[in-house]
């Protein structure tokens, strides 16, 4: 965690709230300046298993593939606009890595897959377990009740006490999880798990809602509760939190940059500014930055080594003698024992270079099959990966006189890889990209296929081709028959208008595609 960075406080009553004698007040001014100034800080936690049981549990979970098995769809009704109900499995890991690295894991990778017996990419990535998660029932209930609330009314302007429907909700997420050494494959864990979320739900206008319009949207939420939950399932691995230190240039753009994305997790990112400036500054506070990035993402060896370059470059520095150096060693020699390192070799597979190549297109939409193009590789981004800009990929391939998707299908793939310098390439071939509107019904389409080839096995490494397909139905309400209608119409002249046409469809496809090829979490 990265604790924000202060701010400078103004304004007489905020200062006489703090210090609430005037005679004191340049003091506290200047702590507030010095406050303001401060380095920022960042927590790293270590493992320290006392028991056999415990030491088996650190080690398991210290670079944990997690394996998320095919959600439940929960039953549609005639009145539902969305899809049904499932995990959404980025944000399970994401909430899961957060809760572990507070005991020093964390996932490593994850994804979603049908039949875990076929699992091919842990001996790619060298995880120190498998956590398999299963989802394995939904239950959906809802009770009818009716609340008074204040209202003003329209012709008089008067406050009146109508009467609306209230409905609580109550959704039930059955599990299993089991956790597995690698590469032995011995189960240390094998347990369900029960996960509930309640609502209530005022419709104002006094429309029914149902289940599955209700479950819709909570996908998210039963995701992130269960993340929170899980760990309880494991044996309890004590932990120590050290406080490492955070170098920001605030006079230097980059440095700016780089700490601001540290805050988000997204330290991949934020090493490749510190290596820039690395190259540009010199010094050796940008190394510090850079090591502590690697031991965040539990690459021990590596943080190691840098940190060795950088104790050497602060050599006879004030300020770099304060710095905890036996410490760091030694909590860093912990980590690789009782953890086993996060896989350096997986760090080899989310740094192969990576390319999104221009989707073909089978379509009449002139914007669609671009933007999923543009949501594919940010998600590869945030999933870890080494992906080039789409600026980049573009202007090599036009100097070789191919600007559209479609054409490519005329080249080797290993000649595209040459060009581009990648070891992988992704394809996406759009087949429907629509949205059908037939009176009040409405039906929203994106599908296709991605794949992804590989320079290693000169090959086709993964694909996959799910449709993401939203729908509205029919109704027997005239008058929300007409809102209805009106709402897709002015939908769809929004999301044209944006340039973002079908956005959540769009945005649907490209994740529950990309989430079955293996991602990294974020970094809390």
């Amino acid at each position: 965690m990265v604790s924000p960075p202060c701010r400078s406080l103004t304004g007489r009553r905020i200062l006489y709230e703090i210090c609430p004698m005037r005679r004191t007040l340049p003091l506290c001014l200047l702590a507030l300046g010095l406050a303001a100034c401060a380095p920022r800080s960042v927590l790293v936690s270590y493992p320290r298993p006392a028991t056999p049981e415990a030491r088996e549990a650190a080690r398991a979970l210290g670079s944990a593939y997690l394996l998320i098995g095919k959600p439940p769809a929960a039953p549609l009704s005639r009145l539902a606009a969305e899809r049904p109900f499932d995990v959404d499995a980025s944000a399970f890991a994401d909430e899961l890595n957060a809760q572990l690295s507070r005991r020093g894991a964390g996932i490593l990778a994850y994804r979603v897959v049908d039949d875990v017996s076929r699992e091919e990419y842990a001996r790619r990535l060298n995880p120190s377990s498998l956590l398999v998660v299963r989802f394995e029932t939904l239950t959906l209930s809802r009770e009818r009740r009716e609340k008074s609330v204040k209202v003003k009314d329209k012709e008089s302007g008067a406050d009146k006490t109508v009467k609306v429907p209230v409905f609580v909700f109550r959704a039930r997420l059955g599990l299993r999880a089991r956790l597995a050494l690698n590469p032995e494959r011995r189960t240390l864990t094998d347990s369900p798990l029960q996960v509930g979320l309640q609502e209530e739900v005022v419709s104002e206008s006094g429309r029914d809602i149902t289940e599955a319009e209700w479950a819709a949207g909570i996908g998210q939420k039963l995701a992130r509760r269960a993340a929170q939950m899980l760990p309880e399932l494991f044996p309890p691995v004590p932990a120590v939190q050290r406080k490492r230190t955070l170098y920001v240039d605030k006079k230097a753009p980059l440095s700016v940059e780089a700490a601001k994305k540290a805050s988000q997790g997204l330290w991949e990112e934020a090493s490749a500014l510190w290596a820039e400036r690395v190259e540009a500054v010199g010094g050796w506070k940008d190394p510090m930055n850079l090591a502590l990035a690697a031991e965040r993402r539990r690459l021990y060896a590596e943080a190691g080594r840098i940190y060795r370059s950088a104790q050497a470059a602060a050599r006879g520095d004030k300020e770099a003698a304060k710095i905890p150096w036996t410490e760091i060693y030694a909590d860093l020699a912990a980590g690789e024992e009782s953890l086993g390192g996060s896989s350096e070799q997986a760090l080899r597979w989310f740094s192969a270079p990576f390319s999104v190549l221009p989707f073909s297109d089978e379509t009449t939409s002139v914007d669609g099959p671009e933007r999923l193009r543009a949501l594919a590789q940010e998600a590869l981004r945030r999933g870890g990966y080494n992906v080039l800009p789409l600026e980049a990929v573009d202007i090599v391939l036009r100097s070789r006189g191919y600007s559209q998707g479609g054409q490519l299908k005329r080249v080797k793939s290993e000649d595209i890889a040459e060009w581009l310098g990648s070891q992988r390439l992704l394809f996406g071939d759009i087949t429907e990209f629509r949205d059908i509107m037939l009176g009040v019904y409405g039906q929203r389409t994106v599908a296709g296929e991605l794949r992804i080839w590989d320079s290693e096995t000169e090959a086709a490494l993964w694909a996959s081709a799910l449709p993401a397909v939203t729908s509205s139905g029919l109704t027997v309400n005239g008058t929300e028959a007409v809102a209805r209608l009106g709402g897709q119409l002015l939908r769809g002249l929004f999301e044209r208008t944006a340039g973002t046409p079908l956005g959540p469809e769009s945005a649907l496809f490209v994740r529950q595609n990309l989430e079955r090829f293996p991602l990294r979490p974020r970094e809390p």
